[in-house]
């Protein structure tokens, strides 16, 4: 006798070994849900996807609490994104915002139960209040890939080593988009949109990468097949 890999279990056992959770049995969330607005996914564009926010399980302890930085309302996004049990294979998205009365807060954080972007969803699906300014993004990039990326039922499988420093860094889209939010509200007269700030989550671990400290000559316009050049900001989580 031997034992079993990690990938002969997961065949047998209809899950997923996830380094430092254990074993998650596939299809074990809550459902599907409806598949968003269709109104496309603010500062990320988009629309529609494979079905709303639901079979993500886990719970939302900091949609709408307030944190003295914008670092730490980002902390405790990536905290509920950390939280949610299909994290490792779905990408999860939520944003820090700052309300009317001038108070930093966490918005929800929602799947399109795709495992490489969130869309079709507004502010409000977020729980995002009128008037308040989005000061960052929060998603996370998952620690595994779909066998069939065109069926979010299909088994997933550990990303390669090698591509960790890849995975925790942004792609050419997340820097388009921080881009285009970033300028929006430079467009619109908002103060302090060159801090516009987009956070990316790799495994639990979070980096940081604001607007103002990226050389933008450097980013390609067009073909988001080629390499983007992105500087890590300094990120400083709460406790």
């Amino acid at each position: 006798m031997r034992q079993l890999t990690e990938i002969e279990i997961e065949f047998v056992s209809g899950g997923t070994y996830i380094p430092g959770y254990g074993w998650v049995i596939d299809g074990s969330g809550s459902g599907g849900g409806s598949g968003g607005s269709g109104s496309g996914y603010p500062g990320m564009g988009g629309s529609g996807g494979w079905g709303g926010s639901g079979g993500s399980g886990g719970s939302q302890d900091h949609a709408g609490q307030s944190a003295p930085t914008d670092d730490c309302a980002a902390s405790n996004v990536n905290k509920d994104i950390v939280d949610k049990s299909e994290s490792y294979k779905y990408e999860y998205n939520g944003f820090v915002y700052r309300d009317q009365d001038g108070v930093i807060r966490s918005s929800q954080v929602l799947t399109s139960r795709q495992p490489t972007t969130v869309s079709g969803f507004t502010y409000a699906d977020y729980g995002v209040p009128p008037g308040a300014v989005i000061l960052g993004s929060v998603h996370n990039h998952p620690t595994h890939t779909l066998q069939n990326p065109n069926d979010p039922n299909s088994a997933a499988y550990p990303v390669p080593e090698w591509s960790h420093d890849a995975q925790s860094q942004p792609s050419w889209h997340d820097m388009q988009n921080m881009k285009n939010e970033a300028e929006r509200q430079r467009d619109a007269g908002i103060q302090g949109w060159q801090n516009y700030t987009t956070y990316i989550s790799f495994n639990g671990a979070v980096k940081e990468f604001k607007y103002s400290d990226q050389d933008w000559s450097k980013h390609p316009a067009e073909n988001p097949g080629q390499a983007t050049y992105a500087k890590e900001s300094n990120y400083t989580p709460c406790n």
